[in-house]
């Protein structure tokens, strides 16, 4: 069981596995989750994750095409930061640091593709730590990635502040939460069902 990230030799990398070995102890993952990570010779990566205090005996697979040559050496893997993360942290895969300008906009490659599972979105968000200290947001506010998209993963930055950000190799950059889906039938009818508060929009129930 490997939870500093597969395969990974760079000095960022290393720097990753000391920090989560010194946050965790020496006993690793309790039995609440257990992430795993092998790679297959074709470069896909599984994170098998079990949650026994939701279901127990479930097991789920996202698989993960590295597309850069830099993931699992100078670039860590996705990797949840803490047994209770919702989120797996997504790094910047780039080959020096970017500038997001005052006002301005960025794109960074994670170096990474994904299969989300059928039944399940992706949904990409900044760091909470990016956007309240440095007014780092994603372009689009969310990222959406379908169980059937199959393309690289990037993401979008805008900064709201006055003064440039850098993004560093190997930063944090986002984080990728699996999210069910529900596909309800769709029903055209000539009245909604009433309710107590109805059409009542904006700051219809006060401040």
């Amino acid at each position: 069981r490997n939870t500093g990230g597969a395969a990974c030799a760079g000095p960022i990398c290393a720097s990753l596995r000391n920090r989560r070995r010194n946050a965790r102890g020496s006993s690793g993952f309790t039995g609440a989750r257990r992430e795993s990570r092998r790679r297959t010779a074709r470069g896909v990566f599984f994170i098998e994750a079990w949650n026994n205090t939701v279901t127990k005996d479930v097991m789920m697979k996202l698989q993960i095409k590295v597309i850069s040559d830099k993931i699992g050496k100078e670039i860590p893997l996705p990797y949840y930061a803490t047994d209770g993360a919702a989120g797996l942290d997504l790094h910047a895969c780039i080959d020096e640091p970017v500038v997001v300008p005052a006002g301005g906009e960025a794109f960074i490659s994670t170096g990474i593709a994904a299969a989300i599972p059928e039944g399940y979105v992706g949904i990409m968000a900044v760091r909470s730590s990016m956007g309240i200290r440095h007014g780092i947001t994603m372009t689009n506010g969310i990222g959406v990635i379908d169980s059937d998209y199959r393309g690289p993963m990037s993401v979008g930055l805008h900064n709201y502040r006055r003064e440039d950000y850098v993004v560093e190799p190997g930063d944090r950059i986002a984080q990728l939460v699996i999210v069910p889906v529900l596909h309800p039938e769709i029903e055209v009818v000539e009245a909604l069902p009433e309710t107590v508060r109805g059409a009542g929009g904006f700051g219809s129930t006060g401040r």
